[in-house]
C-alpha cells in the first residue's frame, strides 16, 4: 500500500511522502488518499478544522483506507509504533476552550465543549481506524444527524475500529436526538476490536453505543462509566443484534432502563464471555433490559453488583437463553438477580 505520513510539527514539504515531509493536517492526508493507502499519524493532537465555528467539520474516513496512530515519527514498519505510549488524539475541541484538555476525562464536569465538533469522526465502508483516541465530540444540534454520534457517526457504513479509545464525547439534545454519546450506528455493521469506550454521555439513549438496524461485532471491548439520561447507559439496541465477545460492561448508568444494555424492537444480541458489573438503572434492568420480542443469548456471562428498581441483574419480558450465567450480589426492590415478567429463561 501507499503510505501517507502525518506529523503535526513536520517542517518539510508538507506533502505526506515521508516523516520529514509529512502533512501537518490529517485532513490533507484523507483528501489525498486512494483505495489501499495507509495513513500513518504521529503522536499529537489533531482537530477536524482550524475554523472555530465550523462545527460540521469531521474526520471523514475514506473507503478502503486505513488510518493508524501511535507513531513517534521515525518508524519504517507498522509494528514499531506504540499507541499506548505515543498517544494520537483526534479532538473535537475546535475552538480550544475546553477546561479538560487534551482529553476530556470527566464528561459530567467538563465545560467549554458545547461548541465542539458535532462528530469527531464519520465512518466509511471498509475503512480502518487503529491506535487513536477520540475525544470532545459534542452532538448537540437540534437537527439530524448532528444530534447523535459525538465520537463516531456511522450511517450505512461499516468501518473497523481497532485499539481505539473513545472518551469524553456526548450527544446532548433531548427532544428527538441525543443518542449515541461515543458511537452512533444506523444501518451499519462496524467491527470493534480492543476498544475502550469510557465516560461518554447521551441525553437520550446509548451513552456508549447506540445501534439502530445495525449488527456490530465487538471483541475485547470495554464499555465503562457511560451514562444515558433515559435508556441504555452502556449500549442501546433498536432492531439490532450485535455479537459481543470477551467484553466488559461496568459502572454504566441509565436514568430509565438498561444500565448496561437496553434492547428493544426485536433486538437479539449474543453475549459470549462477558462481564456485566456494577451497572445501574433507575427503573428496570440494572445490567440488561430485555422486553417483549427481544431474544437475548448469554453464554458464560457474569452479572455482578448491578442495581435497579426491578431486575437488578436482568429485567426480562421475553426469552433469554442462559448458559453458564452467574448472578452475584445484584440488588433491586423486586428481583435482585432477575425480574421475570412473562417470557422464559
Amino acid at each position: 500500500p501507499g503510505i501517507i505520513y502525518v506529523k503535526w510539527d513536520a517542517i518539510g514539504a508538507n506533502n505526506g511522502t515521508s516523516w520529514i515531509d509529512a502533512y501537518i493536517d490529517l485532513q490533507d492526508a484523507l483528501a489525498s488518499a486512494v483505495t489501499g493507502d495507509e495513513i500513518w499519524v504521529a503522536a499529537g493532537i489533531y482537530k477536524p478544522t482550524s475554523i472555530s465555528t465550523d462545527r460540521e467539520a469531521t474526520f471523514q474516513l475514506v473507503e478502503d483506507v486505513a488510518v493508524y496512530g501511535g507513531f513517534t515519527g521515525v518508524e519504517t514498519i507498522l509494528d514499531e509504533r506504540d499507541p499506548e505510549i505515543y498517544v494520537t488524539i483526534l479532538s473535537g475541541d475546535i475552538d480550544n476552550n475546553d477546561n479538560q484538555t487534551p482529553i476530556i476525562t470527566d464528561i459530567a464536569t467538563v465545560t467549554g465543549n458545547t461548541t465542539n465538533s458535532y462528530h469527531v469522526v464519520t465512518g466509511a465502508n471498509e475503512a480502518i481506524l487503529d491506535g487513536l483516541t477520540i475525544t470532545a465530540g459534542s452532538a448537540n444540534s437540534t437537527n439530524s444527524p448532528n444530534d447523535r454520534g459525538g465520537g463516531i457517526y456511522n450511517f450505512e457504513n461499516s468501518p473497523t475500529l481497532s485499539k481505539i479509545t473513545l472518551i469524553g464525547n456526548n450527544a446532548n439534545i433531548i427532544y428527538g436526538g441525543g443518542n449515541g454519546g461515543a458511537i452512533y450506528n444506523e444501518n451499519s455493521n462496524p467491527t470493534l476490536i480492543d476498544v475502550i469506550i469510557s465516560n461518554n454521555s447521551a441525553d437520550e439513549s446509548g451513552g456508549g453505543i447506540y445501534n439502530i438496524n445495525s449488527n456490530p461485532t465487538l471483541t475485547n471491548v470495554n464499555i465503562l462509566e457511560n451514562t444515558a439520561t433515559v435508556d441504555g447507559g452502556g449500549m442501546f439496541n433498536y432492531s439490532s443484534s450485535p455479537s459481543i465477545i470477551d467484553c466488559e460492561f461496568s459502572n454504566n448508568y441509565a436514568g430509565g432502563k438498561g444500565g448496561g444494555i437496553y434492547n428493544v424492537e426485536a433486538s437479539s444480541p449474543i453475549l459470549t464471555n462477558v462481564d456485566i458489573n456494577n451497572n445501574a438503572a433507575v427503573d428496570q434492568g440494572g445490567g440488561i433490559y430485555n422486553p417483549y420480542n427481544c431474544n437475548t443469548s448469554l453464554n458464560n456471562v457474569s452479572i455482578r453488583g448491578n442495581s435497579a428498581t426491578r431486575g437488578g441483574g436482568i429485567y426480562n419480558k421475553e426469552s433469554l437463553i442462559l448458559t453458564n450465567v452467574t448472578f452475584i450480589q445484584n440488588s433491586a426492590e423486586y428481583g435482585g438477580g432477575m425480574y421475570q415478567s412473562g417470557g422464559t429463561a
